[in-house]
């Protein structure tokens, strides 16, 4: 089945990668940034815990230049349609840039805003000035029970090879929280 192409053998079927603008013929290769593993029993013991929205594992690939590409792992197939998925991305690492918000604070610093909520797609800039101006564009598949997304941003780099943090939220799209 063409469909299940993968010339790459990356688990990456081509069709997506053409998707997400990365090369069928060359594997990715991820780097897992955080490996959360699912909520608590008591926690997916409520009535309100989701499996789609229970993050176990966020992985990271530089896929092309600025072309970046995340897998966010899920306890269970995503259900993009109904998810708010945001990646606050500190490109420079450096909290005194970008997004604004109280000493501490979670998102402060944060250069952009990739997200995926309710299927569609949006990337905030926050620029050094802490002004917010539309990003560059991002693509979102859906994967077994990952989330894949690329977007092509700034990263800092060094001497080891990029270097940012990231702050992951996710939440169905009727309220915050997870």
């Amino acid at each position: 089945n063409h469909l299940d192409l993968d010339s790459d053998d990356d688990c990456i079927p081509d069709e997506i990668e053409a998707r997400l603008g990365t090369d069928p013929n060359l594997a990715e290769t991820f780097t897992t940034i955080l490996d959360d593993g699912p909520e608590s029993e008591q926690a997916r013991a409520k009535e309100t815990y989701d499996p789609s929205k229970d993050i176990l594992t966020v992985e990271f690939c530089n896929v092309a230049e600025d072309r970046m590409l995340w897998r966010v792992t899920f306890a269970a197939t995503p259900t993009p349609e109904n998810s708010v998925l945001h990646l606050y991305v500190d490109g420079d690492a450096d909290p005194a840039t970008g997004r604004e918000g109280p000493p501490n604070g979670g998102y402060t610093g944060c250069d952009y805003m990739v997200s995926m909520a309710g299927g569609s797609t949006s990337c905030g800039h926050f620029l050094p000035d802490h002004s917010r101006v539309n990003g560059p564009p991002v693509t979102y598949v859906v994967v077994g029970n990952a989330i894949l997304m690329t977007a092509d941003v700034d990263l800092g780099r060094d001497a080891e090879g990029i270097r940012y943090a990231i702050y992951v939220l996710s939440h169905n799209t009727t309220g915050g929280g997870g």
